[in-house]
């Protein structure tokens, strides 16, 4: 049925038609049309509103569920004075193949709302889709959720240069897309990329500047890029983001594929914060050079943020002059089972107050934690098995040496670390310690089969440590100063 002609402007009800066809192509006078009645368009095969120029919005689930469309190419090609595009314009869709220009021209377009293509499962491409779109504000939440079939968006929102807001959900569960480089490029206004934004796109590749010269970027959003498990490099991916603020929550967690993130965030001098989780289970990984030192502003590395990056073999000066860094978090290296070295990783981290509980257990693989903290003047607190499990540590020689506002550390603090030969002035001068020692004159390393027999040396360890409940029951030579 062609129900289109120049005159029409304004489409009040559409009834249940059973109409398989809608042509309303050139009505250039349309500038209203409603949501359909449920069921209005259950056989419908094909619609086309192309060049209908007065038309200024599209209305929420106009073609929702329309399982038996397989094309909605052209459909508002040319519609110049549209600016919104609907909530669940075409969800469940599960048909369509191609939404090839479906709005070419549309350059006044403002809003894509929620779940606008959500569930088209058969979609193949969205390329280029909205390149260019210069007015474009918002994309809103679950936009291309759980379309399945999409092989790649790249170029996507290229050029979006007004974009400010991607929702939450955007590409969630897109699990057969394997490109989305060049998908955000030259968005200069973006602020958030928004939580889970590619969560779960598992056979994604590459993201080859996605967000390049996104210049306003402030946040990663939580789970933004959870379980991209095909990526196998993230490098430079946010390099010279300088008013990037924060990595969320889970951001890059699960991504078991992932190699390098060497520069990824080189230059993003007002970072502030490293979410929980936010690299979590990336059990390939083995760098992050050039990631984060140098970061003056960076004050904290969330809870489990890097807990096991199994390949990492050194965090050898990843954290060097984060000068305003405050708060390492629970369980922030845990299970880092390769790395064999954290030498000079918090070299001037000089307003760290907080090391948080199980932060390093698990290091199975570094050999010493010698100066790692040493004169660090507002460590107040090391939390409780910060370091259980490090078996194969031999020193902690002056690891908090004159942390002098040090207040307390976990009773376990260096439980089963079985190899340990040296807690050398590990305490020296933490005048303000309080609690109680753990009890580390009684060990016994397992250090004779490396010629290494009895108690570990601990001179001075706990040198004027004089608050400590169990001060008195600490031996002499634990006390002593060996410098003297």
């Amino acid at each position: 049925k062609r129900l289109g002609y120049d005159k029409l402007t304004k489409v009040k009800q559409w009834g249940t038609t059973g109409l398989k066809n809608i042509v309303l192509a050139e009505s250039t006078n349309l500038s209203e049309i409603v949501t359909p009645t449920e069921g209005s368009f259950k056989e419908l095969t094909a619609a086309i509103f192309m060049q209908c120029t007065s038309l200024k919005s599209i209305p929420d689930k106009l073609f929702a569920n329309c399982t038996t469309v397989q094309s909605f190419s052209l459909c508002f090609y040319g519609c110049t004075n549209l600016t919104t595009i609907g909530d669940y314009t075409f969800a469940n869709c599960s048909n369509v193949q191609s939404f090839f220009g479906c709005f070419y021209g549309c350059t006044n377009l403002t809003t894509i709302g929620d779940y606008t293509f959500a569930n088209c499962s058969n979609t193949q491409s969205f390329d280029g889709c909205f390149e260019d779109f210069t007015n474009l504000t918002t994309i809103g939440d679950y936009t291309f959720a759980n379309c399945a079939n999409a092989q790649s968006f790249s170029g996507c929102f290229d050029g979006c240069t007004n974009l400010t807001t991607i929702g939450d959900y955007t590409f969630f569960n897109c699990t057969n897309a394997q490109s989305f480089s060049l998908c955000f490029y030259g968005c200069i206004n973006l602020t958030t990329t928004g939580n889970f934004t590619f969560a779960n796109c598992t056979s994604a590749e590459e993201f080859y500047q996605c967000f390049e010269e996104c210049t306003n970027l402030t946040t990663i959003g939580d789970y933004a890029f959870i379980n991209c498990i095909g990526v196998q490099s993230f490098e430079f991916y946010f390099y010279g983001h300088t008013n990037l603020t924060t990595i969320g929550n889970y951001a890059f967690a699960n991504c078991t594929g992932v190699q390098s993130f060497d520069g990824c965030f080189d230059g993003c001098t007002n970072l502030t914060t490293i979410g929980d989780y936010a690299f979590a289970n990336c059990t390939g990984v083995q760098s992050f050079d050039g990631c984060f030192d140098g970061h003056t502003k960076l004050t904290t590395i969330g809870n489990h943020a890097f807990e096991n990056c199994t390949s990492v073999k050194s965090f050898q000066y990843y954290f060097e002059d984060c000068t305003n860094l405050t708060t390492i978090g629970d369980y922030a290296f845990a299970n880092c089972a390769s790395v064999q070295s954290f030498e000079n990783c918090f070299e001037n981290c000089t307003n760290l107050t907080t090391i948080g509980d199980y932060a390093f257990s698990n290091c199975t693989s570094i050999q010493s934690f010698e100066n790692c903290f040493a004169y660090f003047l507002n460590l107040t607190t090391v939390g409780d098995y910060a370091f259980t499990n490090c078996t194969s540590v031999q020193s902690f020689q002056e690891c908090f040496r004159e942390c002098t506002s040090l207040t307390t550390i976990g009773e376990n603090i260096f439980a089963n670390c079985t190899n340990v030969q040296s807690f050398e002035d590990c305490f020296f001068y933490c005048t303000n310690l309080e609690g109680k020692a753990p009890q580390l004159w009684l060990r016994v390393p397992n250090g004779e089969q490396n010629g290494y027999e009895g108690t570990p040396d601990g001179g001075g360890c706990f040198y004027k440590c004089i608050n400590l409940e169990n001060y008195n029951q600490i031996p002499a030579y634990w006390k002593n100063d060996t410098v003297e």
